[in-house]
């Protein structure tokens, strides 16, 4: 597709130029594929980005769920002028909590200092783990106050929280935690995406995709976020209208709240611990 044939198809100029990065790649894969062995070819992306080219930070742990990962992950892949790391304390496989694993490229020593975007997404068992290692916290505080966008998905804003990003600040998480902010400053509100300032935060799991297409438009322009909605055809319209406390019978909301109950206790007595520390 040339630039006119793309101005023919209604892209505005502020959507083209990331547009025709992307539309790029994919031709690069069409042609390798068909004139290939059959073996789909992976060019490096990244290869014509100067050095100095904005970084994302994929933060995962052991233990983390995969699509508050994979959602955002899938949105802000599209932005071409940036560099997208996947980071944990440990290059190679990290096991997420339904037993899918993700591998690390880059390590939280390697990780620039200077980011564009730090992400989280959550967990139960593993987002209490990550919260309560210290190498973690102080990564997630260190890279945090100099990151121009700090994100989060689902519980991965305790995460934030225990690293102290949230203090005064408003945030959204899974409705079964999300009142647990409070325990480290924050101020929990009850909407599917939260933005207060350079923080911005997602409800729990599916959530991470409303977040992921909000932070693309932000980053690369609504023109551009709109066609890549369109491209992933993101249009959700499940089977039930259920995926909300609000919409689903109480008795359910509280079995929900009940199954994470021992997640809850452990991520309160966290909380008075390190206050504690800090008296």
């Amino acid at each position: 597709m040339n630039r006119r044939d793309v101005l023919k198809a209604g892209l505005s100029l502020t959507a083209l130029t990331p547009a025709m990065g992307w539309m790029n790649l994919l031709a690069h894969q069409q042609q390798e594929f068909n004139n290939g062995d059959g073996q789909l070819d992976h060019p490096d992306r990244y290869k014509n980005l100067p050095a100095d080219a904005p970084t994302i930070a994929m933060v995962i742990y052991e233990g983390f769920t995969v699509l508050d990962l994979i959602g955002p992950y899938q949105f802000l892949w599209a932005l071409m002028d940036r560099r997208v790391r996947i980071v944990a304390k440990k290059k190679g496989p990290i096991t997420a909590d339904t037993g899918i694993q993700i591998i690390a490229d880059t390590t939280f020593e390697e990780c620039p200092k200077d980011l564009d975007v730090l992400f989280v997404g959550g967990g139960t068992e593993g987002t209490l783990l990550a919260m309560q290692d210290e190498e973690t916290r102080k990564f997630f505080a260190d890279r945090g106050k100099r990151a121009n966008h700090i994100v989060s998905v689902c519980t991965g804003s305790l995460i934030l929280g225990a690293a102290g990003l949230l203090k005064g600040k408003e945030a959204t998480g899974h409705f079964a935690a999300r009142d647990l902010l409070s325990e480290f400053g924050a101020k929990p509100v009850n909407k599917r995406t939260v933005e207060d300032g350079n923080i911005m935060t997602g409800a729990g799991v599916s959530a991470g995709l409303d977040l992921g297409l909000a932070l693309l438009a932000k980053l690369g322009g609504e023109d551009y976020a709109k066609l890549c909605q369109l491209f992933f055809e993101y249009d959700p319209n499940p089977m039930f209208d259920y995926g909300s406390p609000e919409k689903a019978k109480k008795e359910d909301v509280d079995m929900s709240i009940q199954m994470v109950e021992p997640f809850r206790e452990a991520v309160k007595k966290f909380a008075r611990e390190i206050r504690h520390e800090k008296e």
